[in-house]
């Protein structure tokens, strides 16, 4: 359990005595949670920090999609095209098709990939899913 007990100093007018917590004559006591102080500026630091990162992301036309990473992809195969889009006017997608058994599979990974998937290359790449696009973790060329 994380608490800070916080105790309310109150002075009883009239009587010139003072009281110190135990609910005494306006005396009050209260539990303020770990985060208050000098915790609550590290907090806030970070989401500022955080926020700071994702707008660089941002600007250098890397759009971050989805909320919570899920599960992670995989796909494996000869890469038999690769292409640069620009989706809704600001965010680079790399669109790759991985040719295997005969079966042709395209995807979509955020920002631009086009010299990591070389034609003709055996790859695997592993992925978190998005909504827009997939966001790469590895690529493997073999």
């Amino acid at each position: 359990m994380c608490s800070v007990r916080v105790i309310t100093i109150t002075r009883e007018y009239g009587s010139g005595n003072s009281t110190i917590g135990r609910n005494q004559a306006g005396g009050r006591e209260s539990y303020r949670g770990c985060l208050g102080g000098r915790g609550m500026r590290s907090v806030i630091a970070l989401v500022l920090g955080l926020s700071v990162a994702v707008l660089i992301l941002f600007l250098m036309g890397c759009a971050i999609s989805g909320g919570f990473m899920s599960n992670p992809g995989s796909a494996t195969g000869t890469v038999s095209s690769v292409h640069l889009s620009v989706i809704g006017g600001d965010v680079q997608v790399t669109f790759v098709a991985l040719r295997s058994n005969g079966f042709s599979n395209q995807l979509g990974f955020c920002c631009n990939h086009v010299a990591q998937f070389p034609m003709n290359t055996s790859v695997t790449v592993n992925f978190y899913p998005g909504q827009d696009c997939n966001q790469i973790i590895v690529i493997v060329t073999g």
